[in-house]
């Protein structure tokens, strides 16, 4: 007897669509039909045990409705039917998330029993997290939504980002924890039960980084065999993370601009725009301000992504929250291990905090795994430090600039303050202590077309 809940059957052939439905109703499986993927999204109320979809349907194609379901529920049982369908697009369903696929005709006990099939290990699926919490808890091991360990007025900044949908772009040091701070944001916004989704910019060849953002359709010219969403289609609903923004292509970031100003965007070799409803965060360890003076990144783009700007600081800026992740990180070690557990002694605490951890916690994370790997007692003085771990005082200097031309720098602190001051002429003016004439004209001079096109919103 059928216990697991509606079925939800898109197929376009009208006979097919009533013959299939009326065998799976005789069995007692409860049926919800459509012609096209348009009318089950339409329809969409959520609560299906499992989706039995055509691939070849009329407007939107089946694995671009594959995707969508995906970012609503990952966890649906999906199963794929086609007449026409090869091998390597029934294996490129299953890797988009499809729970199984069938070829036509298929005898209608294949088809319940496929159908049976995935909507058991669906259910076995989400049972599994469960069990993996409740032990964790038992273990008291950490999960990668703990919580980042920060002070307390770094805290209270994040936390006036939580309720916002804008553009957000953090800056730091590699190893200051920029993209577990992503995750955290993520999961404390409105969208926090949609994707997080990361695009890693630098891990990306630049000739295939268009096409994981925005997605292909089939195209002989490109040799692209099937249709692929990108990574912005798949974040959908929820939060699009750009790591490493400033390595992005200049062609790419041209591109990413229009998406920012109008949301719309077409699929590499498309012709049907879409938009996109997603929250963008992205993050750099490197200065943009440079990067834009040295024409590796567009202006008009910078000026756009640090509108809401948070500066990740450093873990030597932070030498109070070393003792809670220094205590988190062994308790992490001795759960891992089933060698004796260790403690660090108060003096080597001490030389840990005195440290200016240029890696920032990611370094820290990797010397007390070497500390925790050739240890020679339970409680670890400094003297057992495998490696010299010495102060490093810097001294107090001014800001340091590479060699630039006396142009060079004043487009420099140009670029500076129409940043700081979201683009606004008279503040900008105001910063540099100049008038608003001078300010014009060094616009003028330097040819920045944003900020003219932009105007000065103190002037309206």
């Amino acid at each position: 007897m059928w216990t697991h809940g509606t079925v939800l059957f898109v197929d376009d052939e009208p006979s097919i669509r009533l013959s299939i439905s009326r065998c799976l109703e005789l069995q007692g499986i409860p049926i919800q039909t459509a012609d096209s993927a348009e009318q089950a999204i339409r329809d969409w109320d959520g609560t299906y045990s499992c989706i039995l979809t055509d691939l070849c349907l009329p407007g939107m194609p089946g694995a671009e409705f594959l995707a969508w379901i995906r970012s609503r529920n990952p966890e649906m049982a999906v199963v794929v039917i086609s007449a026409f369908a090869d091998l390597d697009e029934a294996l490129e369903c299953i890797q988009q998330g499809a729970t199984d696929f069938i070829r036509k005709p298929a005898r209608i006990e294949e088809i319940t029993k496929r159908i049976l099939r995935s909507v058991e290990h669906c259910r076995a699926s989400q049972r599994y997290p469960t069990l993996q919490q409740r032990l964790q808890q038992r273990i008291n091991l950490p999960t990668e939504s703990s919580e980042p360990i920060l002070t307390d007025s770094f805290r209270r900044e994040l936390g006036r980002v939580f309720p916002l949908d804008s553009i957000l772009l953090l800056t730091g040091e590699s190893g200051a924890g920029k993209s577990h701070l992503a995750k955290f944001i993520h999961r404390h916004s409105p969208r926090k039960n949609a994707p997080f989704v990361t695009v890693n910019c630098p891990g990306l060849p630049h000739d295939l980084i268009e096409t994981e953002l925005f997605g292909h359709e089939k195209a002989v010219s490109t040799n692209a065999t099937h249709c692929r969403p990108g990574r912005i289609e798949v974040a959908e609903g929820g939060t699009l993370f750009l790591d490493e923004i400033a390595e992005m292509p200049l062609p790419t970031q041209s591109r990413l601009l229009s998406f920012l100003h109008s949301r719309a965007y077409r699929r590499s070799n498309g012709n049907h725009p879409a938009i996109a409803n997603v929250r963008i965060i992205c993050a750099t360890n490197r200065n943009l301000e440079y990067a834009v003076h040295k024409g590796s990144f567009r202006e008009d783009l910078y000026f756009r992504l640090s509108a809401v700007h948070i500066r990740v600081p450093p873990l030597r800026e932070s030498p109070e929250i070393i003792d809670a992740l220094t205590d988190r990180r062994i308790r992490d070690l001795n759960l891992q291990s089933s060698s004796q557990p260790i403690e660090l002694s108060t003096e080597a605490r001490t030389l840990l905090k005195r440290h200016t951890w240029p890696g920032n916690i990611r370094e820290l994370h990797h010397f007390l795994e070497r500390v925790h790997l050739f240890r020679n007692n339970h409680s670890i003085p400094p003297e057992e430090f495998t490696f010299p771990l010495k102060p490093t005082i810097k001294p107090i200097q001014a800001a340091t600039l590479p060699t630039l031309s006396l142009h060079e720098l004043e487009r420099l602190a140009l670029t500076q303050a129409l940043a700081a001051s979201g683009g606004n002429r008279t503040k900008a003016a105001r910063m540099l202590g100049v008038s608003e004439k001078t300010i014009y004209n060094m616009i003028h001079r330097h040819n920045f077309k944003a900020a003219l096109q932009q105007g000065d919103p103190a002037s309206h």
